[in-house]
């Protein structure tokens, strides 16, 4: 089962952000598991725990900072994009929520929910929004447009 992490760099999620994110983890515990965690360092531009390999050189974990100029994609392509880490070998995605623009970090995947800047709680809400979108595509089950 696919393991998906989102790190906050921020140190504390509102109320609201908090009960979305824990009835997200509760509609996902079928299809993937959920997880967060706070207070995170965002990463540094030569970390190369963006990619860890197995022996067999398919990628384990991948690493992804949102980003408002990273990569875009449609609900029917990001779930393509989830399906296409989960038969490549990857076991574990992180996804970095409010790191500051500090300079280009070609090692990691971006994404970008949106142009516009949004705050870290918004951010991530929206992208266990899209995690699940993503599985009920992949699942064959309906989701609201």
């Amino acid at each position: 089962m696919l393991k998906i992490t989102l790190l906050f760099t921020g140190k504390k999620l509102s109320k609201t952000a908090l009960a979305g994110l824990q009835e997200y983890k509760k509609r996902l515990s079928q299809s993937c598991q959920l997880d967060w965690l706070t207070g995170v360092e965002p990463p540094a531009d030569n970390d190369t725990s963006g990619y860890e390999s197995s022996q067999s050189s398919q990628i384990q974990v991948m690493t992804i900072i949102l980003d408002r100029t990273g990569q875009s994609y449609t609900s029917p392509e990001f779930a393509s994009q989830i399906q296409n880490y989960m038969t490549s070998g990857t076991s574990q995605l992180m996804f970095y929520v409010g790191v500051p623009n500090l300079g280009r970090r070609p090692k990691f995947g971006t994404l970008s929910l949106s142009p516009v800047a949004l705050s870290s709680d918004t951010a991530g809400l929206l992208l266990a929004e899209q995690i699940y979108r993503a599985f009920r595509i992949l699942e064959g089950k309906s989701y609201h447009k």
